[in-house]
């Protein structure tokens, strides 16, 4: 699924509150941060910083994945036949 319109208008970059843009399967701000989008949800964990809680490490492993498997289109929401990156990251 898409980005809702509503959120996509109302997300600024997490790192210095920027309105962003969609470019292909990615949100950008003006000052070049980008975060990628894996089935309509925008995965904002800054990459800059460490992550200590087990799901937000594997929301970028997942989103990685994704990107380097072409598993899916990050941008329209269309998956391959592998579970939905959520339910994986939930353990279900």
């Amino acid at each position: 699924m898409p980005i809702d319109r509503w959120l996509f208008e109302n997300l600024v970059c997490p790192r210095d509150d920027e309105p962003m843009e969609l470019f292909g399967a990615q949100l950008k701000c003006a000052n070049g941060h980008a975060y990628r989008i894996v089935d309509g949800i925008p995965i904002l964990l800054r990459d800059d910083v460490d992550h200590v809680h087990w799901a937000a490490v594997r929301a970028l492993e997942l989103s990685e994945e994704i990107l380097l498997s072409g598993a899916g289109d990050a941008g329209t929401g269309r998956r391959s036949a592998k579970r939905c990156p959520v339910i994986n990251l939930l353990g279900c």
